[in-house]
């Protein structure tokens, strides 16, 4: 009999188990969850930021997701200067994107930073990348018209890879002569003799070429290296770094530097703010206008965070309520969801269970990911009524009606093709002004005590 029993209480808690609690077929997905933000800056911020720490501390009680630290968490647990030059390669890939495209501008100012970064620690740095981004920087500010920075570049490029031939295809004619030019001379000029002196023992690298050992009594000489502006680094065996940029004079000429060895991660230089690929999606999502686009962004930042899903939600106002459009990205097949809309009232009185919905929903699109749901492209815009200022002929005269109350349309979702157009218009006030040229002008605006506030929000699918 109890044996029953037993298998009867068994078969009812199977039964009873709610979904958020089923054990896990293999690993648990990991979610990022990007800042909770207000379309156009629609509202105070403190309403989007209390919602998404209350939406970040729910989702992380769903034993069917695992949520990743936010991107600052993230960033600090790789530690010191490997986050920083993680940084720098994130942005070196984003200038090699924006160069492919053709956006110079934007391809400038991300080499700029990333070699800002790497010269600033360079005693981690990638050398082949940090040579790689002095080529294209020159390339793009080529390309941008910045010529006097594109010939200072490629001269650069030319100190630290004399040897290399630039591709044609690549490069135009004016920067592939300039550096052949400069690699000519600096091989006329022969190299400098370099004696760099430290208090521990370490191993030399030039460009990030090995060229010898230093030690307490014994300095270490490199006398293969041409004028001009080169990168010495000096890597000792008990982890201790030494780097600057220094300027060689060539012709046989004596020059003498000290390795200052400090430990790996000392004198960091910071980066300013978060990588430039994270804050502009920040900044492309607040603009509640974005397409496919995005996706080289989300696929930059899953890699980063190592997340298997993207998860955000934009907020706007509608009328006296607070709409919360939460969306979904998948790593593995780039496919972006949104899922349901929940409504907050503007006392929030409903906060809890709200964010609690919204947690779920996004969750379960997770899980989903469903062919319905996919965005290709979302289009949400506050909208501001204003009145529209009719200019008179003199002799008209112009009787001023008494103002029209206009009732809301219904909120229901309109079909188009392959289109659902979501439509949020607050109750406002239109006002009739008068006859003029025997037609009537309804002017739409704010009446004394209308709220005058709504939104128009556009999602194709």
């Amino acid at each position: 009999m109890k044996q029953i029993l037993l298998i009867m209480t068994l078969l009812f808690s199977t039964v009873s188990v709610p979904k958020s609690a089923n054990a896990q077929q293999g690993p648990v997905p990991k979610l990022f969850l990007l800042p909770t933000q207000s379309v156009q800056d629609g509202m105070s911020s403190i309403v989007p930021e209390k919602i998404g720490e209350l939406l970040r501390k729910q989702i992380a009680q769903d034993k069917r997701i695992e949520i990743m630290p936010d991107f600052s968490s993230v960033k600090a647990s790789l530690g010191g200067d490997s986050a920083l030059l993680v940084e720098a390669e994130q942005l070196y890939n984003s200038g090699i994107g924006q160069l492919t495209a053709g956006n110079d501008k934007a391809a400038a100012e991300a080499f700029s930073k990333a070699i800002e970064i790497m010269e600033g620690n360079l005693g981690e740095t990638n050398f082949d990348i940090l040579a790689d981004s002095i080529g294209n920087l020159a390339l793009a500010n080529f390309n941008a018209g910045f010529d006097l920075d594109a010939r200072k570049g490629i001269k650069l490029y030319a100190h630290i890879r004399p040897d290399l031939v630039l591709d044609k295809d690549k490069y135009p004619k004016a920067l592939t002569e300039l550096h052949a030019k400069e690699a000519a001379k600096i091989k006329k000029a022969g190299p400098g003799v370099l004696t760099i002196t430290s208090k521990g023992e370490g191993i030399i690298y030039i460009d990030g070429v090995e060229k010898g050992t230093v030690q307490n009594s014994t300095p270490g000489v490199v006398n293969d290296i041409g004028f001009g502006h080169h990168y010495l680094v000096v890597k000792a065996t008990n982890g201790d770094r030494h780097g600057q940029k220094i300027k060689v004079s060539g012709k046989k000429k004596k020059q003498e530097f000290s390795a200052d060895l400090k430990p790996t991660g000392a004198g960091v230089k910071a980066a300013s703010g978060e990588p430039e690929f994270y804050t502009d999606l920040l900044n492309t999502l607040k603009s509640g206008q974005f397409d496919g686009s995005v996706k080289p962004y989300f696929a930059e930042l899953a890699n980063q965070t190592g997340a298997d899903f993207i998860g955000f939600v934009l907020m706007l106002k509608r009328g006296s309520d607070y709409v919360a459009v939460p969306f979904v990205y998948r790593k593995s097949d780039e496919r972006l969801v949104r899922s349901t809309d929940e409504i907050f009232n503007i006392e929030l009185s409903n906060l809890v269970v709200g964010v609690n919905n919204l947690s779920t929903n996004i969750i379960d699109s997770s899980e989903a990911m469903a062919e319905s749901a996919i965005v290709s492209v979302v289009k949400l815009a506050e909208i501001k009524q204003s009145v529209v200022v009719v200019k008179q002929p003199a002799d008209d005269v112009v009787e001023k009606k008494d103002d029209i109350v206009v009732p809301p349309p219904e909120e229901s979702p309109v079909e188009s093709s392959n289109t659902w157009t979501y439509i949020y218009i607050a109750a406002g006030t239109i006002a009739a002004i008068g006859l003029v040229a025997g037609g009537i002008y309804l002017l739409s605006g704010d009446s004394d005590g209308g709220s005058g506030e709504g939104f128009t929000a556009e999602v194709s699918w």
